[in-house]
């Protein structure tokens, strides 16, 4: 456990981790202490560090709230919210739990109520006058809460939650894994997010616009581009969308993102021009097989990496006179449903057959989305030092706008989305239920010839 030389307060036995404070001197001998030092285990896995550091924050509240409870420090009037936050922590602090002595079980509520009330936890309570016209200490308070969340079957109230408890809540009812590539990218970038924005807090809306502006200019000041920051943003607010739509509409948290340099005249990406079209072509044939099927299909579809390796056998047709590629995808991984799409091959298209039948296909498709982009970088960066794999979907749609094809066929080829082509929902909707008929591959395969003829005169 790589923490334990770091954090204070805890510790491991028997290689469980223990969150430990000493008690002050001004409380020992208050019935309610049994030792010189406060002690509890912390229920999660040692190895995960997000997981224990939010379990730490949550012990050192729960041990301040005890303190105070104890002291009977004069805090300020409890709302009724924080009353019952405070009475939740006391009872976690003291080793109870709300309802532990209101089960169905009469004998058994008799013998928590019993071991609760000569622990000590409750002595103050216990020597009360009610009748007195004293008013009750806030420490009383708190304990009556407490014995009233032990032995009352109640519903709780909705207590603010932390920025890490909404994101275990998200993880949990999405079904996220450990297991899943994406899902632990997103796990990693809250970690980033926690340790950017001054860790975990109660979320509200003012702490949560305070977080990301934080978390934003920290990843500028890094030197990360504007478009990837609000990328991150948007994975980084899916819990916070999740509780919003679970919850009541008093508890949804208002969601202020932070501004952000406008950069998109500076991320756009050059296309490669014919000339150096050809010259990628020249050099591909130095490069190893699964590259080289990459290129040529993203010549014809401006694929993207995490498109390629979704690819299989069966999205190929070789058969009939148009030949043609399926990319699709699954509705999770593709970046719009406008994306799916099929695609003549006409060009290189027996050397694209011959890649996907020898198992290059296969090859590609055990790869990772990022590994693939990051090594289409390095061959696309031999003829634009600026290139990247996302450099040939450009690419397509200069080829295409080269060759005056319309919006439409683009559409239906590259998938790109109607406001990059600047046609309304109507027109973008019209006709898509025929669109992988024969009669409309003929003009997509028509233009893709037209696009691609500057490429057809030199050969690969």
């Amino acid at each position: 456990m790589a923490l334990l030389v770091t954090v204070k307060h805890l510790t491991t036995i028997k290689g469980l981790p223990y969150f430990q404070r000493r008690i002050p001197k001004r409380l020992l001998q208050h019935p309610a202490i049994k030792s010189t030092h406060y002690k509890v285990r912390l229920p999660v896995d040692p190895t995960d560090e997000l997981a224990l550091l939010s379990a730490l924050n949550r012990a050192n509240e729960a041990f301040a709230v005890y303190v105070e409870t104890l002291t009977n420090a004069n805090l300020e009037a409890l709302t009724e919210l924080d009353l019952q936050r405070r009475a939740v922590l006391y009872l976690e602090a003291c080793g109870f739990e709300p309802g532990l002595a209101a089960t169905r079980d009469p004998k058994l509520n008799d013998q928590v109520q019993d071991h609760a009330w000569h622990s000590g936890a409750f002595n103050e309570l216990t020597e009360y006058d009610r009748d007195e016209t004293t008013p009750m200490s806030d420490q009383i308070k708190v304990q009556s809460e407490a014995w009233a969340l032990l032995t009352q079957k109640r519903p709780r109230l909705n207590l603010p939650k932390t920025l890490q408890e909404l994101f275990e809540q998200h993880w949990r009812d999405a079904g996220k894994s450990e297991n899943d590539k994406r899902d632990r990218k997103a796990k990693a970038l809250w970690k980033d997010f926690l340790l950017l924005s001054g860790g975990d807090t109660v979320c509200e809306k003012t702490v949560l616009q305070d977080a990301l502006r934080r978390y934003a200019n920290a990843k500028l000041e890094q030197g990360n581009k504007p478009s990837s920051v609000s990328r991150n943003i948007t994975t980084i607010l899916q819990p916070i969308k999740h509780h919003n739509t679970q919850c009541a509409a008093a508890e949804i948290i208002e969601i202020i993102r932070p501004k952000l340099p406008n950069t998109r005249s500076t991320d756009r990406k050059k296309p490669l021009y014919h000339l150096e079209q050809q010259a990628l072509l020249e050099k591909l044939t130095d490069e190893i097989e699964w590259k080289q099927l990459y290129v040529l299909l993203a010549l014809h579809t401006g694929l993207h990496p995490s498109e390629a390796i979704q690819l299989k056998e069966q999205h190929f047709s070789f058969k009939g006179d148009i030949w043609t590629v399926t990319v699709s995808g699954n509705d999770t991984q593709r970046k719009t449903q406008e994306r799916g799409r099929i695609v003549p091959l006409v060009f290189e298209r027996e050397r694209i057959r011959a890649l996907v039948e020898n198992g290059y296909l296969t090859e590609l498709g055990k790869k990772t989305a990022d590994n693939v982009g990051q090594q289409m970088r390095v061959v696309l960066q031999k003829v634009d030092t600026s290139a990247s794999a996302y450099t040939l979907r450009h690419t397509l749609k200069h080829n295409l706008d080269a060759a005056s094809v319309s919006p439409f066929i683009q559409r239906e080829i590259g998938g790109w989305v109607k406001q990059d082509m600047h046609l309304s929902q109507h027109m973008a909707e019209y006709g898509t239920l025929g669109s992988d008929s024969q009669e409309r591959l003929i003009p997509r395969e028509a233009a893709l010839n037209a696009a691609l003829a500057h490429l057809m005169q030199t050969g690969a």
